[in-house]
């Protein structure tokens, strides 16, 4: 009988920096609750307006436009939210694995 991988990972934990991604397809999310966590995002396409944007959980924003224009790269931010009007471009947010409440 195989390893119980669920109950690996529950006692021993999630292995790596980050352990779920939420892949963003337009329309507003919000990252709390069960989506709290949220320490990375990867945006790909460069078709964004200037009205989408990811908005961080200490203040502040930055236009996924901006972002978008290279497709290689991923960004370590605290993300509250992600606005995108755009369904042919993809955001991929990616979850810590840091346990909450530790700093």
């Amino acid at each position: 009988m195989g390893a119980d991988l669920t109950n690996d990972f529950n006692r021993f934990g999630h292995p790596g920096v980050y352990y779920r991604v939420t892949k963003h397809d337009g329309g507003t999310q919000h990252f709390t609750g069960s989506y709290y966590g949220a320490g990375a995002i990867i945006v790909t396409g460069s078709g964004f307006s200037g009205e989408d944007y990811v908005r961080f959980s200490g203040g502040g924003s930055a236009s996924l436009l901006d972002l978008g224009r290279s497709t290689t790269d991923m960004y370590q931010f605290s993300i509250s939210e992600v606005s995108s009007s755009s369904i042919s471009n993809h955001v991929y947010v990616l979850h810590t694995n840091k346990p909450r409440g530790v700093i």
